[in-house]
Formats: structure tokens, C-alpha cells, sequence
């Protein structure tokens, strides 16, 4: 069960929130932009894709997939039912990512393939020294991140790191 702040929304409501978030980052001059779209699938979902461009040559890939619980248009029932936001250092690689659980797969002989995370999930990457992934970490249910928590993640790295940044985007001019 999602904890309260990933609960069914009215999507008119989800999107305004939204909207007050990003303001928040712009107004701060971490956002600098953003070009997340939302479209309906036909399926009973809507898929929430683009990116957040931020300051620093930072942005957040994000892929977002809400499931329609009931009625339609902006006064429908929504909720996220999978997530992916990816944090990327622009030309140099990724900083982190987050994930919602994957749906099982298997592999050609029909094993499940081991790769392929059933849980919520965190990738983390030393992107300031090399890019290599330094580790896999399991979120709770409760404490997967939204949209606005990870960006301000990612405000928190990248003013922790920003003489580290600067060098590193230096070094790959």
C-alpha cells in the first residue's frame, strides 16, 4: 500500500500540485525549465514523460505512468502506478536514479532474470569520478520520493559538489 503523499488524487488536483512544486524550484533558480507532458494512453493510464532542466547542465529524465481509477478528463481518479526519475549530469553521466518495482521478466530459457528489481529501488553512480555504479539500494513503500523530493535531492548533490562539478565539467571540455 503507497503512503499517503502517493494516494489517489483528483488529476486536475495532481497536475496543480505539480505546477506549485515546479514554481518553487524555478523561483529558486534551481529549475531553469521543464517540457513534462501528460497523454493518455487509451488504456486506462496517462503517461507523464520529459525532462527537468536544472542549473549546472543537471536534468531529471522522468517517466511517470498514473493509472485512472475512476470517471475521466481532469476530474478523474488518479494514482501512480510506476515511476522512473533519472538524474543526470548532462555529458557526463548519471548522478541517480530512482525506480518503481520492475514487472518480472524472464530470460530466454525462461528463468526470472535476477537484474530486475521487484521493489522500489535507488541506483546511485560516483558520475564525478568515472560514472561507474556504486550501488543498488531498496526504498520502502512508504518512502519512495516524488517529483519534487528528488529534485531537491538533487539541488542538495549538486550544491554539495559544485566546485567537484565544475572540474568534472572541465575535465570532459
Amino acid at each position: 500500500m503507497a503512503g499517503a503523499k502517493h494516494g489517489p488524487n483528483r488529476l486536475d488536483r495532481y497536475w496543480a500540485i505539480h505546477e506549485t512544486v515546479m514554481q518553487t524550484f524555478r523561483d529558486r533558480g534551481f529549475v531553469l525549465e521543464d517540457d513534462l507532458q501528460l497523454e493518455a494512453n487509451g488504456d486506462g493510464r496517462i503517461l507523464i514523460s520529459g525532462r527537468v532542466i536544472c542549473e549546472g547542465g543537471l536534468y531529471i529524465g522522468v517517466s511517470k505512468v498514473l493509472s485512472i481509477l475512476s470517471g475521466d478528463g481532469p476530474t478523474s481518479e488518479v494514482q501512480t502506478d510506476a515511476y522512473s526519475y533519472n538524474a543526470v549530469l548532462g555529458g557526463i553521466g548519471n548522478v541517480f536514479r530512482y525506480d518503481s518495482p520492475h514487472l518480472r521478466q524472464e530470460d530466454q530459457s525462461g528463468h526470472e532474470r535476477p537484474d530486475h528489481h521487484q521493489i522500489h529501488h535507488k541506483h546511485t553512480y560516483d558520475v564525478l569520478r568515472g560514472g561507474e555504479q556504486t550501488a543498488i539500494s531498496e526504498v520502502s513503500e512508504i518512502d519512495w520520493p516524488t517529483l519534487g523530493e528528488v529534485i531537491e535531492e538533487l539541488a542538495d548533490w549538486y550544491y554539495a559538489n559544485f566546485d567537484a562539478v565544475d572540474a568534472t565539467r572541465g575535465r570532459a571540455r
